[in-house]
Parts: C-alpha cells; structure tokens; sequence
C-alpha cells in the first residue's frame, strides 16, 4: 500500500507540475507565470462562481415553494455526474494509454492496478476542480437559506470528494473495455462512440425527467406533495444523487446517515469493481494499442506514383497538424465538445415542448425585426465562442511537446508552418461551425441572407480568437507532459482566447444594441460586423504569422 501512496503522490507531482513549481520558487524564476495563473483562475472561478450562484439561488427559492429547496443539490450533483461521464471517458483514454510515463511505469514490478490507480487520481482531481464549478455555488445559496452544523458541513465535504468517482468509475470500465478491443488504429471509432455517447445522454435526461413528471396534474401534485418528491423524480435515474441530497438535508439525523452509507457504499462497490477490473484489462489494452497489421494490398505503378509524387510543402503541414489533432481523444474531444453540445442544449426545448405555447411566441419574434437581425448576430457570436473554446490554435505548439525540435529543424519556414497551423484551426472552427448552423436553419428556417451573414461574421470574428491564441502559445508553450491532457486541459493558454473573445462579444453586443435601436439597415449592421471583424482579424493574423521566426527560434525543447 505504501508503494501506491507514493506512486499516487508522484503522479500528482508530475501531471500538476509541483516539482518544477517547488524548484522555480526556490531559485526565484518566472515566478510571476505561476502567480499570473493562479489568479487569472481565481477570477475565473469567481466569475463562473457568481453565474452559478445566481442559478442556485434560484433552484433554491424555487424549490421552497414545494418545499423542497434541496432540489439545487440534486440538479447539481447529476450535472456533474453527467459532465465527468461525458469528459472522463476521453480524459482517462487519454491519461491511462497515451501518457508518455507508461514506457517507464510498465517495466516495473508494479501490479496493473498500483499503475492504473495513480493515474485515476489525477484524473479524479481535474474532475474535483470541474465539480466544484457547480457544488460550491449551490452550497453558499443554499446554506444562505437553511444554514448548517459541523455534521452538515461534513456531510458537504464527504459527498463533494465521492460525487465524481461513480461516473469516473463507469468512464473507466468503458475505456478499459474500448482500449481492449480496438487498437489505436481505430481512434476516429472511440470519437464517434464518444458523440453518440454525448448526443444519447443529452437527450436522454431531458426525455427521462419529461416521462417522469409527465402532463398528468394529479401525478405532478402528488410529487409536489411529497416531502422529497421532486427530489427523486428528478434523481429517478440517478439513484445516487438522491442519497447524496438526503444525506445533506437531513445531515445528521438516523435517515440522513443511513443515505449517507448508501453512498459511500455505493462509491466503495464500483471502485472496487474498477480495480478488479483493471488488474485483468489494463495492460491487455496497452498491449492492444500497440499491435498493428501489416497491409497486404499491392499497388500498381499508377497508385504508387500517385502516393509517391512531391506535393504541396503547405497542405504537406496542414495534414500533419490535422492527425497530430485527432490521433489524441482528449486533444479532438477538447476540439469539438463544445460543438456538439451546444446545439443539444439548444434542440432540447424544442423537443420538451413541441411547436406550442411560449415557443411559438419565440418563433413569431425572432422571424420579426429587429429579433430576426439579433438572433442572426447571436448565432455568429456562438460561432465566435466556439472558435475559442475549440484550442486548436491556443494549444498548436503546446500539443507537439518534446518533438517541437522536428517542427525547428525542417527545412520550412516558420511563417509556413504557423500559417498551416492557422488555417487547420480555422477549418476547425469551420467545423464546429456546421452543427449550430444546422440547428439555425432546421428549427428556425432563416432566410438565406441571415443565413450567410451568420456564418461569415461567425468566421471571421473567430480570425481574432485563433491568432491571438496561437501567438500566445508560441510565446508561453507548454512542452513538457507526460500525459496529453497537460498540452490542452491543464494549459491556461487555452482559456486566454476564451476571455478575449468574450470581452470582445460583450463589446460587440453593446454595438449591436445601438446599432438596432438607430434603426440602421439589416444589412448595412451585418456589412459593419464584418468588416470590423474581417480587418482585426487579418491584421492579428498577418502580425502572428510575422512573429512566428523570431518565436520559433526562441523556444528551447
């Protein structure tokens, strides 16, 4: 047991770079990088602290008009259950079969199990921070109303720490089982899983909690009636968010303990389950990742000339950026994610709802001025945030790690290369681009002119975001991981385009507001934003792409 404390311990080291943090405050270098992170994270955590609040807040005041204001607990705990199980079967694939350390790890007499739970804890501990985005407001609204005992807030403690490890526990099982059967030449397979994992769970909670609470009056007053009713209709299919919810409500009472133990035994089972399981599979998947076959198909002359012949020195680049992008699940989950999930967020209503009652109102308002010209320039701003949230550009030089000294030796100009590495993140954003706009066009049915006003102010807003996120990671790279989670989950210089872009959104909207109230034409609004856009966005460009020699030669592997 001693040897998997300090296995965990050294793990956390590694993957959190503590070591090198410890060594850079004794010898006083770039202090000042760590101490700009940590509270650019404190304001972040803040900011997003605050949105929260103001939700729980309201589930809370909500909740005790039935009187169960505990219900922000439970709508808390199964978001967070759903975004573990969604982000952590890329986050373990990731961290359990493409860490760099494993070639070092595996020779040693060490049981698959010590390996595998050293990394499960690190992993635990990136989804502990993720929780706490949505546990912490919900517990500050809710003590705010109800206040609590020591014995309350150890209840708190005790069901933040085991929240995260039941759906990281069935991530895992699902990875163990993934990596056992398809080998790493099947990655675009695990994506594909992964999306219709997304796309299954999204919807499948919104018809679940509909089925439950149903149109009947008489059921729905009967689970208001209840002391916990709508606490366990919500949490039907989250057993364990139920037990976790009474055992804070009724912290330190017989039921609130014995809930409390239902919990813990519940999170103790499939732990346990997980090592087991690992024990049999770990190394089986390792192995398997590393098998591959040998084509046997011939080539005729005409094939092998094809293949063979010199191409372009640019698309040369812009493909090897695309599959070091996408051979990774937790660089192309990072990538598209939010892709994915934004347009479900937005289809939900319109399933829970149908074409009826306040949503047919909507639809009457934003195919009407001046709602028809917001909801287009809302559309390209989602666009725009989606091109920063995808870190294709902010994390480019960070995602190659020891083997940037390739990109410094080739004999290819680094303006070249940066210019390949921009335009595969604005194919990125393109991508990203197509779902929402899918969504804008199958439930809205805009005209053709909002359409592509959309889609161009959308792409060019994103100019800005990409360039300035690439510069900012040639200038501050992240290069040294052991695991691919570190170049793109643990890298600030993915969250810096994110802000920027918001602040500029946030700009954006004030002028379009003015803009619609001086009553200026649809399209002479549109041709503003995206000349503002289109010219900002080149210029940035053109000067990261002038930076990138000068960058390149000063980064040292």
């Amino acid at each position: 047991m001693s040897m998997l404390f300090k296995l965990v311990v050294l793990n956390i080291k590694n993957t959190f770079g503590l070591s090198v943090l410890r060594d850079r405050i004794r010898k006083r270098e770039k202090i000042w990088q760590p101490l700009l992170m940590a509270l650019l994270l404190l304001y972040s955590f803040g900011v997003l602290s605050f949105m929260f609040s103001r939700l729980a807040s309201g589930l809370v005041m909500a909740g005790m008009q039935f009187g169960q204001p505990e219900i922000a607990f439970t709508i808390a705990i199964v978001a967070i259950q759903l975004v573990v199980l969604i982000m952590g079967l890329f986050l373990v694939i990731s961290t359990f079969y493409f860490s760099s350390d494993l070639s070092i790890l595996v020779p040693l007499p060490l049981r698959p199990s010590y390996i595998f739970t050293s990394k499960l804890a690190t992993v635990l501990i990136n989804e502990l921070l993720t929780a706490a985005f949505f546990f912490v407001p919900t517990v500050i609204a809710y003590t705010r109303f109800a206040g609590g005992n020591l014995v309350y807030w150890l209840t708190l403690l005790i069901v933040f720490l085991l929240v995260p490890m039941l759906p990281l526990a069935i991530a895992s099982v699902l990875a163990l089982g993934l990596m056992k059967v398809i080998n790493r030449r099947h990655r675009d397979t695990l994506m594909v899983i992964g999306s219709l994992i997304i796309v299954s769970l999204s919807l499948g909670l919104n018809f679940f909690i509909q089925a439950s609470v149903g149109d009947n009056p008489a059921a729905l007053e009967e689970i208001l009636a209840s002391r916990f009713g709508l606490i366990e209709t919500v949490g039907s299919r989250f057993p364990g968010s139920v037990w976790a919810t009474k055992a804070i409500a009724l912290a330190g009472t017989g039921e609130g303990w014995l809930n409390l133990g239902l919990f813990l035994a519940m999170t103790a089972v499939a732990m346990l389950l997980l090592m087991a399981l690992s024990e049999k599979l770990f190394y089986a998947g390792l192995i398997g990742g590393d098998e591959v076959s040998r084509k046997s198909k011939q080539l005729s002359q005409v094939q092998w000339e094809a293949q063979t012949s010199p191409g372009s020195v640019f698309a040369a680049l812009f493909w090897r950026e695309w599959k070091l992008f996408i051979r990774t699940p937790i660089f192309a989950l990072n990538g598209f994610l939010g892709a994915l999930v934004m347009p479900i967020a937005l289809i939900m209503p319109f399933f829970a709802q149908g074409r009826g009652g306040q949503l047919t109102e909507l639809m009457v308002l934003v195919h009407t001025e001046p709602g028809s010209t917001a909801l287009t320039l809302g559309v390209a701003a989602i666009i725009i945030l989606l091109g920063a949230m995808n870190t294709i550009a902010s994390t480019s030089i960070s995602r190659e790690g020891k083997l940037f000294y390739i990109s410094k030796m080739i004999p290819v100009p680094a303006e070249t290369q940066a210019r390949a590495k921009l335009t595969h993140a604005f194919v990125g954003t393109i991508i990203s681009a197509v779902p929402i706009t899918a969504f804008y066009i199958f439930f809205i049915k805009p005209s053709l002119i909002n359409v592509v006003a959309a889609v161009l102010i959308g792409l060019s807003g994103s100019l800005l975001g990409l360039a300035v996120g690439l510069y900012i990671d040639m200038r501050w790279p992240r290069l040294h991981w052991t695991n691919p989670q570190h170049a793109v989950k643990n890298n600030f210089n993915a969250v810096i385009p994110m802000f920027l872009e918001m602040a500029v959104l946030g700009g954006s909207a004030f002028l379009a507001y003015k803009l619609i109230a001086a009553q200026w034409s649809v399209y002479l609004i549109y041709t503003t934003f995206l000349a503002l856009f289109s010219i900002t966005g080149l210029i940035v460009f053109y000067l990261t792409v002038a930076a990138a020699e000068k960058r390149y030669h000063s980064l040292d592997v």
